[in-house]
C-alpha cells in the first residue's frame, strides 16, 4: 500500500500524532455507533445521538488536521523536533 506523498513529507512527531489520532477517531466511531444503538433500544421513537456525534467527529478531524499542520511547522525550526515531541507526548505525562 502506497503512502500519500503528503504523509511522507511530515516530520516524525506529526506522523506519530496522525497515527494516534487515527486510532482515536476509529474508537470515536465505534463508541458513536454503540451509543446510537443503545439509545435506539431504550427509546425507539427518538432519532438518537447520531446527529450530535457527527458534528463532534467533524470537529475532531479538523482539530487533528490543524495540529498535524502546526507540528509539522514547528519541526522546521532549530529545536522544533524536540518541541514537537514534547507537545505530542505531553498528554502521556
Amino acid at each position: 500500500m502506497k503512502v500519500p506523498s503528503v504523509i511522507k513529507k511530515l516530520c516524525l512527531p506529526a506522523k506519530v500524532y496522525l497515527f494516534l489520532s487515527l486510532i482515536s477517531i476509529i474508537l470515536y466511531l465505534v463508541s458513536m455507533f454503540n451509543a446510537h444503538e443503545t439509545i435506539q433500544k431504550a427509546d425507539p421513537e427518538e432519532k438518537g445521538l447520531h446527529n450530535y456525534t457527527l458534528g463532534g467527529l467533524g470537529v475532531k478531524v479538523l482539530f487533528t488536521i490543524f495540529w498535524i499542520y502546526v507540528l509539522n511547522y514547528i519541526c522546521q525550526f532549530k529545536y522544533g523536533k524536540k518541541i514537537a515531541w514534547f507537545i505530542v507526548l505531553l498528554p502521556f505525562f
